[in-house]
């Protein structure tokens, strides 16, 4: 089983969610996505690096759209990046998917990392129509003290497990450097293997 790891900032990345998750905030890093929907972009499915997806809509979506394969269920690991847009409106509630408004109304495990793992969603449900399956909290594990996730989404019916990290430095004109990421990114990476050891049966995860 293999996770997907989702930066936010946005980057998307795969790593569990625990009470650790709040500290998350204060570190420099938190990464696991919609706009465009699947009909809108329908002739971009094979192009790598949209520049947008749809100009009309909103939020604007642009980057790696329609490109995973092969990488749902290869043990390799692989790297897209695309990016969430809201403009000089700014986040609306009303522009999300059905599951994206849900994903917002339900209460997760704890710290301030909603808006990362909704924005995380929406980009998979618009890039890659993903599904959400189940919530955070819905999750079942062997250890319920144990490492979790964030979400359990279904890309081309495979079980994704999702997990979402923010990387920034604050103040926001403090550089990030390559240390605060890499260390971000062992502690997730270290975070999705134990949460994918941990999760139940019933629940796996394909990646």
């Amino acid at each position: 089983m293999r996770l997907f790891l989702l930066l936010a900032g946005l980057l998307s990345a795969c790593s569990p969610k625990s009470s650790t998750d709040s500290s998350d905030t204060a570190s420099p890093v938190d990464t696991s996505s919609d706009t465009a929907s699947p009909e809108d972009t329908a002739d971009t499915e094979d192009t790598e690096d949209t520049e947008d997806t749809e100009d009309s809509e909103y939020p604007i979506i642009s980057g790696d759209c329609f490109v995973l394969d092969d990488e749902l269920t290869d043990t390799a690991p692989s790297l897209f990046s695309n990016a969430i847009d809201f403009g000089e409106q700014g986040f609306d509630e009303a522009s999300l998917s059905a599951d994206g408004a849900l994903l917002y109304a339900t209460d997760n495990a704890g710290g301030s990392s909603i808006y990362s793992e909704v924005f995380s969603f929406e980009l998979l449900h618009h890039c890659e129509d993903a599904k959400l399956l189940k919530t955070e909290t819905q999750i079942d594990y062997t250890d319920s003290q144990g490492k979790i996730t964030d979400m359990l989404l279904e890309i081309d019916a495979v079980k994704i497990g999702v997990s979402v990290t923010r990387a920034f430095a604050y103040p926001p004109d403090t550089p990030y450097t390559n240390e605060l990421a890499e260390e971000l990114l062992v502690k997730k990476l270290t975070g999705v293997l134990e949460s994918t050891s941990n999760v139940a049966e019933e629940d796996a995860w394909e990646k």
